[in-house]
């Protein structure tokens, strides 16, 4: 068997739908069930998340730059190409100056499990 990891997961749990064929069904996974195993592979998704973050310290990626930081004002916050936004995680970049929509090449230099951190470079 060849083992394979996703850049990105969304994991939902099983609701009923009207006009589909599993509403009928009479025997259901039990709430609980489905709650265990959407955070065992959520957790699973943590560490690969984690494992990619760190990889990427060092290298130099082109990020968008949104703004200023929701979590606070001292950072600039932006998404490189493969974050999507209110989804994914961000690129906060704690040095050198630009604009809300500015395309700028940032240097990371800290990962966390979604997000990472880093500084522009000319």
């Amino acid at each position: 068997m060849t083992e394979r990891e996703f850049d990105r997961v969304a994991v939902f749990l099983y609701s009923d739908e009207e006009d589909t064929t599993a509403l009928a069904l009479d025997e259901k996974i039990e709430r609980a069930v489905m709650d265990e195993r959407r955070n065992e592979l959520l957790a699973i998704q943590e560490n690969i998340a984690a494992t990619q973050g760190q990889a990427r310290i060092g290298s130099v990626i082109d990020v968008l730059v949104e703004g200023p930081s929701e979590e606070t004002p001292l950072l600039l916050e932006g998404r490189h190409e493969g974050l999507a936004p209110e989804i994914d995680g961000v690129v906060y970049i704690n040095d050198g100056t630009t604009n809300p929509g500015d395309l700028v090449k940032v240097e990371i230099t800290e990962a966390a499990t979604y997000d990472l951190v880093g500084h522009i470079v000319t």
